[in-house]
């Protein structure tokens, strides 16, 4: 009886997956670009960012924020910038305005 509730339970949960699908939301899905090492850096609400244009002692290091941001811009992924702006990350927050 259990294997069958679960399995009932499982049909159901991919039938409301795929009917969303079908009406055009994507809200179940895993989005490909959010899988982008520097989406993942600009929104990691673990990590510490530096924020600014250069860093060190004689100025020649970029930060990891800056590079990201720099990357995500020269790929066109205006979509993943702006969803930045709602992350937890405050630096990566920064860098996306």
């Amino acid at each position: 009886m259990t294997n069958l509730k679960t399995a009932l339970s499982i049909t159901i949960i991919i039938s409301l997956a795929l009917s969303s699908y079908a009406n055009g939301s994507s809200h179940f899905l895993i989005q490909r670009d959010t899988l982008n090492p520097d989406f993942k850096i600009l929104t990691d609400s673990l990590s510490s960012l530096e924020f600014g244009e250069n860093c060190g002692f004689d100025g020649s290091y970029q930060p990891l924020g800056r590079k990201a941001i720099s990357k995500l811009i020269s790929g066109k992924h205006y979509s993943l910038i702006k969803s930045i702006l709602d992350c937890n990350n405050q630096e990566g927050r920064i860098y996306a305005i």
